[in-house]
C-alpha cells in the first residue's frame, strides 16, 4: 500500500523563522506626525513638499479615479500645462505626465486589464478550501477536487496544493505508525 496524502495545518511561519513586520521608527513617526500637523495648519496652503517626502514612503500608493483622470486629460486637452494641471489638482506632476502619456498612446483613462493569466480558483473557493483543511487536516487532495466540483471549479490537485501553499498549509506524506 502507499502511504496517504493529506494536507498539514504546519503553517509557513512555523515552517520557517516569521519575517519580521517592518515598522516605522519613532523618528519616522514623529515626521509623519508634524507633515500632517503643516497641512493642517497650512489649509491647503502650498508646501515645500521635501517634509512629505519621508511620510509618503511608508504609504502604499493607490490608484486615481476614473474622474480624476478624466479632469486631467479634459484640462489637457484645453491647452493647459502639467505644472498648472499638478497645482490646480494638487497631484504630482509625473502622475499628470503619466496618465496624459496613458491616454495618448490607447486613447482612454479606464484601468486596462493587467498582464497574466486569471487565477483559476475565486477566492471564495481558495476560502472555501482552507475551512475544509482547518476542519479535516487529513483530507486528501482528491477530496478536496471533488469539493471544489461541487462549488463549481473544475480545477487539478496541482491548483489546489498550490493554492493551499500560498495559504499556509503544506501537502505531507502520513507517517504510518507500527502497530
Amino acid at each position: 500500500m502507499s502511504p496517504r496524502k493529506s494536507v498539514s495545518l504546519r503553517t509557513a511561519a512555523e515552517k520557517t523563522k516569521r519575517k519580521k513586520r517592518t515598522v516605522l521608527t519613532e523618528d519616522q513617526k514623529h515626521k509623519v506626525k508634524e507633515s500632517s500637523e503643516m497641512l493642517d495648519a497650512d489649509n491647503g496652503k502650498e508646501t515645500d513638499g521635501r517634509e512629505l517626502k519621508v511620510s509618503n514612503r511608508s504609504i502604499k500608493s493607490k490608484e486615481h479615479s476614473a474622474d480624476l483622470r478624466d479632469k486631467i486629460v479634459a484640462r489637457h486637452k484645453s491647452g493647459q500645462g502639467y505644472k498648472t494641471i499638478s497645482k490646480a489638482l494638487n497631484i504630482p506632476r509625473s502622475t499628470v505626465a503619466s496618465i496624459i502619456v496613458k491616454w495618448k498612446k490607447f486613447g482612454t483613462t479606464r484601468t486596462l486589464p493587467r498582464v497574466g493569466r486569471p487565477q483559476k480558483l475565486s477566492k471564495r473557493a481558495k476560502r472555501a478550501l482552507v475551512r475544509e483543511v482547518t476542519k479535516n487536516p487529513m483530507v486528501t487532495l482528491t477530496e478536496l477536487q471533488k469539493s471544489a466540483a461541487v462549488m463549481g471549479e473544475s480545477v487539478g490537485k496541482a491548483t489546489i496544493s498550490a493554492a493551499l501553499h500560498r495559504s499556509g498549509f503544506y501537502c505531507k506524506v502520513v507517517r504510518e505508525n507500527p502497530l
